[in-house]
């Protein structure tokens, strides 16, 4: 009994409107209401209906719209850096041209890479050698033709040409 009096002081002095509440239920029935209180109950029970089915239906349902936002907030996301390829770009060049460009030193140094790392190269001989003696072997071929047999050459293929 005493623990109940500090609770009731406590409450004096902490929050005194908690204390003046009346401590009456405050829902209530009246008087006889149950004794007069009819409920006609159905003769026959009513269909049981089973829903698994539809719930079973909506966790597909809903997996497959968070899977569906994913992948699209990652096409979203991925791709705003990347660098379209221009084919037509590529399309243009005239190779034979730009091959005409480049210079000797810079041919062989890339046949000599090419060389080295596809390992056609002889362990005898160096790629640059190689080089240089199918450079050589060409030349020396191309001494042997006359300059009609080129100037006919160059006429059929190309127009006319003065090679002199």
């Amino acid at each position: 009994m005493n623990n109940r009096n500090n609770i009731n002081e406590e409450l004096k002095t902490i929050a005194p409107l908690l204390n003046d509440i009346s401590r009456q239920p405050v829902q209530s029935v009246p008087e006889g209401y149950f004794e007069h209180f009819s409920v006609q109950i159905p003769e026959t029970a009513a269909p049981v209906v089973k829903m698994l089915q539809v719930r079973k239906w909506m966790g597909y349902a809903a997996a497959a719209l968070v899977a569906g936002i994913l992948v699209t907030a990652g096409f979203i996301f991925t791709d705003k850096d990347v660098q379209r390829f221009n084919y037509e770009q590529y399309s243009r060049i005239d190779v034979p041209a730009e091959m005409n460009k480049l210079s000797d030193d810079e041919l062989q140094s890339y046949l000599a890479a090419a060389t080295v790392l596809s390992g056609a190269g002889h362990a005898g001989s160096t790629a640059s050698e190689e080089i240089n003696d199918a450079i050589t072997q060409e030349t020396a071929s191309l001494t042997q033709v006359s300059d009609e047999s080129l100037e006919q050459f160059f006429s059929e293929h190309t127009g006319s040409i003065n090679l002199k």
